[in-house]
């Protein structure tokens, strides 16, 4: 009895709510519609940054530098010996960032390299951006990486290794830089303003 009480008293509630909701349909699109919208609001709002952290200190801004996006803007200012690149969402970066750089993947949040994809040239940039914000480390793991390649052209070519020992390491904005290039100080500083 008590079964028999309970479904029929299902089979009027489904039939109230039929009823409201097809009486209510425009009313209930327009509040689906506006809800969408305020989600939406929200979430783009909330993906904009104005170089502050949530609890207030200015970050500097590292966190929306893009190496990828600096490097591809300097190639072409850079000289055409830098003809092959390797970026931070490449398995190859991935598979080869320690030996490389000396630095495991997983320590690193960005990074990239701009090189002469031959070997003939010494011309390279790379930018390191570490995890943990430890940019003075980094930039002395691209010093032993300029010394590498300095050892990589003794010998065989003088003008590639004197290339390479006037390689420019500096940090700039959360991250660590290498410019090996003929202009490397001018190449640098395109490197800086874009960091």
């Amino acid at each position: 009895m008590l079964l028999n009480f309970v479904g029929f008293n299902a089979i009027i509630l489904m039939k109230i709510i039929k009823e409201w909701t097809e009486q209510n349909e425009k009313t209930l699109k327009t509040i689906f519609c506006v809800l969408c919208s305020a989600a939406l609001m929200a979430v783009t709002v909330g993906c904009g940054s104005d170089g502050e952290s949530s609890e207030g200190e200015t970050t500097g801004g590292a966190e929306n530098v893009s190496v990828q996006a600096v490097l591809e803007s300097i190639r072409e200012s850079a000289g055409d010996n830098l003809d092959a690149s390797l970026f931070f969402e490449d398995s190859v970066f991935q598979e080869n960032c320690s030996r490389l750089f000396s630095i495991e993947y997983s320590q690193l949040s960005d990074g990239g390299i701009l090189y002469c994809e031959s070997g003939e040239y010494a011309d390279e940039i790379s930018i390191l951006m570490p995890a943990d914000g430890d940019v003075e480390a980094a930039s002395q793991l691209l010093e032993q990486r300029k010394q590498d390649r300095v050892s990589v052209y003794e010998g065989y070519s003088p003008s590639e290794t004197e290339k390479a020992q006037n390689g420019v390491v500096f940090t700039e904005n959360g991250c660590a830089a290498l410019v090996i290039a003929d202009n490397a100080e001018d190449v640098a500083e395109a490197v800086r303003e874009a960091l």
